[in-house]
């Protein structure tokens, strides 16, 4: 998830010519809850960002497909 997660902002980046010098995320799996994972994570952003940079790549980063397939109700089913 964090690989993904620093590929979607750095090519959000990119295509709207945001000067990011670097992205690193953090990621960790919250277990604390009996009938639920939470996973935590954090972007560190680098560069020389306006605010608006900051917030439009931090929202891009919810574009992630990992992220999005995780956020959704997860089964598993074992083909014989």
């Amino acid at each position: 998830m964090a690989s993904c997660l620093c590929i979607v902002v750095r090519m959000a980046a990119d295509k709207r010519g945001i000067p990011l010098a670097g992205v690193r995320a953090s990621v960790a799996v919250n277990r604390d809850a009996k009938d639920e994972s939470v996973f935590e994570y954090s972007l560190e952003l680098e560069g020389d960002l306006t605010a608006e940079q900051r917030t439009l790549l931090l929202r891009a980063a919810t574009a992630c497909p990992v992220k999005r397939t995780l956020s959704r109700r997860i089964a598993f089913r074992a083909l014989e």
